[in-house]
């Protein structure tokens, strides 16, 4: 087993006071540098909406042209996510290109 006081024991089920301290460390710098991979979705929930209204492009069509599961662009376009992947958006920027009406 891993030493007492890092993350490793902690998921092996060790819960002393040495490795929860560890672990939560580890989860705050872990979210911390997957917050730095994510955008703003507003401005991309703008450009789907401005196609679908623009077009009338189905909502599947978009999504299967910008290479995302129809959900994800269902949640972004009603307003459900407030942050995006960067891959994310940049697949809506790649492909709403290739969309009739695009801005």
């Amino acid at each position: 087993m891993s030493p007492h006081g890092t993350t490793s024991r902690y998921t092996q089920g060790c819960r002393c006071d040495l490795c929860r301290p560890a672990h939560a460390k580890y989860v705050r710098e872990w979210k911390r540098g997957r917050s730095m991979l994510t955008v703003e979705a507003g401005p991309y929930r703008a450009i789907l909406l401005s196609i679908a209204r623009q077009t009338r492009v189905p909502m599947s069509e978009i999504a299967a042209t910008c290479g995302l599961p129809a959900g994800t662009v269902r949640e972004l376009m009603n307003g459900k996510r407030r942050r995006i992947w960067m891959r994310t958006a940049v697949r809506i920027g790649d492909a709403t290109k290739l969309l009739p009406g695009s801005p």
